[in-house]
């Protein structure tokens, strides 16, 4: 997700909740989502979205061209608007969660109750296959309590690495398979060669999750400090990040099939969007000369192969 930096001295100040306004960003309707060989005609996997947890993208806006590539690919893609139970895990092959919130400002209280977080882990184990997408503060906090549950760490703050920053693309970190940053060995990572992320976060498992955009060893976690003022009914939310560690061991993409579970865990949000800033710039599926695209598309035919 993109955000609006100001880079101080030993400090990074950020109005998070400003930059995650859906007004100040629109979906790039004129963005091509067409599928030149569609692959899940036949099997038509059934794609819930969850919308019930403050999602700041849903399939109406932001993710809309995320969800009409994949429907053009074959799938069959529904917004969930209830809190999730068994009925609704029942009627779905592919279950996927995107930058919960917490209903109160500044957003970092977790929407899930544990009766949720089980249900989901429990179909998941049982075959389900789920993508889940956090991002950088206050998201990753929002849903530490599901990442949590199915042995995810997620960092608290934001991710940086200024050895993948990619100078002809404002706020974006460029992993390139030829580089060593993409997991050429997945299939999730077939014909894909390059892919910008827009900031984000990371997070870890332990050695049953397979890495699949990969850091270099010179990105850093930042931490968090967060003041919120109230004037009224006016909120202002102002985060610093004023240290961090290095990320080893992190990265922001993750992958597991084991049992029989499937399971992708992203970090970043905005690079399965195409999306258009409220100065006209793009951001997202829509940059040039980037796999995104076909990333995005290999995440959901990986999910919709049921594990033998």
């Amino acid at each position: 997700m993109s955000i609006q930096k100001l880079f101080i001295p030993c400090l990074l100040s950020i109005s998070v909740l400003n930059s995650c306004d859906s007004d100040r960003s629109k979906p790039d309707d004129k963005y091509d989502v067409s599928v030149a060989d569609p692959k899940l005609t036949l099997v038509k996997p059934v794609v819930y979205f969850d919308e019930s947890h403050k999602n700041h993208h849903e399939i109406d806006n932001t993710f809309r061209p995320f969800a009409q590539l994949i429907t053009n690919d074959g799938c069959v893609v529904k917004a969930n608007k209830k809190p999730i139970d068994e009925n609704i895990l029942t009627a779905a092959d592919i279950y996927v969660i995107a930058t919960a919130m917490g209903w109160e400002d500044p957003g970092e209280v977790s929407p899930f109750s544990s009766q949720e977080v089980d249900d989901l882990e429990r179909w998941v184990d049982q075959g389900g296959s789920a993508l889940i997408i956090t991002e950088h503060y206050p998201f990753g906090l929002a849903m530490k309590p599901l990442l949590d549950k199915f042995g995810i760490t997620v960092h608290n703050g934001y991710t940086e690495d200024t050895l993948l920053n990619n100078a002809a693309v404002g706020d974006a970190l460029l992993f390139e398979k030829s580089k060593g940053n993409l997991n050429s060995e997945h299939p999730i990572l077939n014909d894909v060669d390059r892919i910008n992320t827009f900031t984000g976060a990371s997070v870890k498992g332990d050695s049953t999750f397979i890495p699949l955009l990969i850091f270099t060893n010179n990105a850093q976690n930042y931490n968090v400090n967060v003041v919120v003022e109230r004037n009224g009914n006016d909120i202002t939310t102002n985060v610093t990040y004023a240290d961090f560690y290095f990320a080893a061991g992190y990265a922001q993409g993750l992958s597991k099939s084991y049992g029989k579970e499937k399971i992708i865990v992203l970090a970043e949000s905005a690079f399965l969007t195409a999306q258009i800033d409220k100065n006209g710039n793009k951001f997202g599926m829509n940059i040039p000369d980037t796999g995104n695209k076909q990333f995005a598309l290999n995440c959901i035919r990986w999910l919709a192969e049921k594990v033998q």
